[in-house]
């Protein structure tokens, strides 16, 4: 167990080091890498607040990187919305989140160094069940998006980062509910060696990620030159959308519009993304929607149109998604875009 401890020990804080360093050395630090810095950082605190006696910190340096440890779950489960979570951005809720996950580990680590009476169990407990309930949260956002991801390693690493997720947080979980009160070192052990595999995981897979698919731009540049086979499948593909306008359907999926054009969905997924720049299926789709939504608001005999009536005719399934849309993409909402359009006509 004391070569085991030294190894993960010694060799995550040397992983999560050089990963810190090369975040640090970019040019452009995105959400999602301030995330993954601010995460490796609190674990690079947890390894060293899990310090068994033979690298016993003092008690002033414990507590202080034992504080700094806290919310390494919190930041591990941000980065990776923003990650697989499209649109992702910090709002209230993720704040109120922080603070409902890091208050029982604070009261837990003020009753260690005796700052405070000695937390109760359940104060164990909660905390654990709480990072349970986190990342079940977490799996769910990430399987829920794959069939949306256009991007093929970011969608092929969900369902690892799905099994990941589950083994670290149901190793790090029980042990602390079955091996608190009985062996606090093998504790520490057990933990550091959970996680160890997590930062393995995250380094080797972060490298063959490279800085597009950090983010979830609409569309860019296409990075691949077209075949003769792409240019005919674009032709199927601007029938359906063009001609036909499936677009309008707001149940269609890329599956079934790879049926309809006669093609895989892989082989869909990679036109669409590496040939014509969408990372993401419903962006692709919103294109031609809200070009449709667009030409009926500047045609004056339908101004009289509701703009919910608009969205669902324009294929989106609610009000909500095409307001959100409509203004990401125009840069106003679709009543100021008819407003704007309408005064135009009457000058």
């Amino acid at each position: 167990m004391f070569l085991l401890d030294v190894f993960v020990r010694f060799s995550g804080l040397g992983i999560l080091l050089i990963m810190v360093i090369n975040i640090l050395m970019l040019k452009k630090v995105s959400v999602s890498y301030k995330l993954l810095l601010y995460a490796c950082l609190s674990v690079f605190c947890l390894f060293l607040g899990f310090s068994p006696e033979y690298v016993e910190l003092s008690t002033k340096a414990k507590f202080i990187v034992r504080l700094f440890d806290i919310p390494h779950l919190v930041f591990v489960w941000l980065f990776a919305l923003s990650l697989f979570q499209k649109d992702f951005q910090i709002k209230k809720y993720h704040v109120v989140i922080f603070i409902i996950y890091c208050f029982p580990i604070v009261v837990v680590r003020l009753g260690q160094f005796e700052v405070l009476p000695q937390a109760h169990y359940f104060w164990y407990l909660f905390s654990s069940l709480f990072s349970i309930g986190l990342m079940a949260h977490l799996i769910a956002v990430t399987l829920y998006g794959k069939e949306d991801d256009l991007v093929e390693k970011r969608r092929n690493a969900r369902e690892y980062f799905v099994a990941l997720i589950c083994f670290i947080t149901f190793g790090v979980a029980t042990s602390e509910i079955f091996l608190i009160k009985e062996n606090l070192h093998l504790l520490y052990t057990v933990k550091v060696a959970v996680i160890w595999l997590g930062i393995l995981w995250a380094v080797l897979w972060l490298l063959k990620l490279n800085e597009s698919q950090f983010s979830w731009d609409s569309k860019d540049e296409p990075i691949i030159e077209f075949t003769e086979r792409d240019k005919c499948l674009i032709n199927r593909l601007e029938t359906q959308l063009v001609k036909h306008e499936v677009y309008l359907d707001p149940k269609l999926t890329l599956v079934l519009l790879a049926k309809k054009i006669g093609v895989s969905p892989n082989k869909l997924r990679e036109l669409i993304n590496r040939k014509l720049g969408y990372q993401n299926f419903s962006s692709f789709m919103n294109h031609y929607r809200i070009e449709n939504a667009k030409s009926i608001l500047r045609d004056p005999s339908k101004s009289d149109i509701p703009i919910l009536t608009l969205a669902l005719e324009s294929g989106f399934s609610s009000l909500s998604p095409f307001n959100k849309a409509f203004k990401s993409k125009e840069n106003m909402p679709p009543s100021e875009y008819r407003k704007k359009h309408k005064s135009l006509i009457c000058k």
